[in-house]
């Protein structure tokens, strides 16, 4: 009987997963240990493993495969079910953002598939080294730790402090967190039909967005026009020096709002309007920036002084005129709102709201507490 009861106990189910780093036999080429590799993901998906994670090794005679995300995308082509992913992507290597891009790509080709995973050593010797970073100017390189700060962002995650804003709420309510990434223009029905609680994706406080939602505030944000660094576009202070350009806004937005207004203006003083052009994704604003596709990304201060600060890409040349509340959001009338409004004056007492902004370079954004539903941005 104490037997059983022990088994019981201690029964329990386990995921098993497989690291492959695709080794070379005496004598064998790389295209054969990497048939190798696909013979083994393949029977591994039949054996109900988990996961199949590819390694990534440089200037070897011994290892066939120093490009996981390349080797992912064939694995992903020839296997049905199971996940494939990184063991890992030597980062200190590459550019964080293409990374995601590379890791984003995948996941929109086999969705719930792919897992990126990291590491921080070399994944070779010296000289694959200097050769994987060659032309890479050192003053500019960046820590694994800042590395590795920027893969916390996605293609439908903003750069920013909300992820880590969110996790410090949870904890303080002691709940648990489930994130679910979600693209701008799909919070609204997201909170009205009760697929999350709470939405902090950079919400700001309007009155006519109060009117179906409760918000508690956490910072305040204002807006700002980004060109490409070379950009002829010196500043940007009015309607008149949008008149005619081409200009990136996010559709539902404040940004969008205060575009459209700046557009009657000058169609009223005989000016040709800006034309918005809409985008659902980091990686595309940021390619029609840099191809000349559209002249002007108007969009939150803290992400456009964190992009221009990262890779001077990009310029900052005016704010907007207007600056809002931003608030993590809710369902109206649940009372959720001043839950977490408590949890955010705790955080802000305790000095770990500020923290987290100031990591972001968002210190200038905080508010001394926070509030329910204050005055909105109202538009004429």
């Amino acid at each position: 009987m104490q037997a059983r009861s022990l088994s019981r106990a201690c029964d329990m189910s386990y995921r098993i997963s497989i690291l492959d780093k695709s080794p070379l036999a005496d004598g064998e080429t790389a295209a054969q240990a990497l048939k190798r590799t696909l013979s083994l993901a393949q029977q591994a998906e039949s054996w109900g493993y988990h996961r199949f994670w590819i390694a990534e090794h440089h200037n070897t005679d011994q290892l066939a495969s120093p490009s996981p995300e390349v080797a992912i995308g064939w694995l992903l082509g020839q296997t049905r079910r199971i996940r494939i992913g990184s063991g890992g992507v030597m980062l200190q290597h590459y550019s964080p953002y293409k990374v995601a891009e590379n890791f984003n790509l995948l996941a929109a080709l086999a969705p719930g598939r792919v897992d990126l995973g990291v590491g921080k050593a070399p994944g070779g010797l010296p000289l694959s080294t200097r050769a994987l970073q060659q032309g890479v100017a050192q003053p500019e390189r960046l820590t694994f730790a800042d590395r590795l700060a920027q893969l916390a962002s996605d293609n439908r995650t903003r750069i920013g402090s909300d992820v880590d804003v969110a996790r410090l709420l949870a904890g303080s309510l002691g709940l648990k967190l489930k994130l679910v990434p979600t693209a701008w223009e799909d919070w609204p029905l997201g909170i009205a039909a009760g697929r999350y609680d709470a939405a902090l994706i950079n919400i700001a406080v309007t009155e006519q967005r109060k009117q179906k939602f409760d918000f508690a505030t956490y910072r305040v944000d204002s807006l700002a026009f980004s060109v490409k660094a070379d950009s002829p576009i010196a500043a940007i202070r009015g309607p008149a020096d949008l008149a005619g350009k081409r200009v990136i806004v996010g559709a539902g937005t404040n940004q969008e709002r205060i575009l459209l207004g700046w557009n009657e203006i000058n169609e009223k003083a005989g000016q040709k309007p800006a034309l918005p052009i809409y985008v659902t994704d980091d990686a595309s604003s940021s390619l029609y920036i840099q191809s000349g596709r559209a002249d002007v990304l108007f969009g939150p201060q803290s992400v456009a002084a964190y992009k221009a600060a990262l890779n001077g890409t990009t310029k900052v040349v005016g704010l907007g005129p207007k600056k809002a509340f931003v608030a993590v959001t809710t369902k109206k009338g649940n009372g959720l709102a001043y839950a977490i409004q408590a949890a955010i004056n705790g955080a802000i007492a305790r000095g770990e709201l500020a923290t987290i902004l100031a990591r972001w370079g968002e210190a200038g954004e905080s508010v001394g507490q926070s509030e329910v539903n204050p005055p909105g941005i109202t538009y004429p």
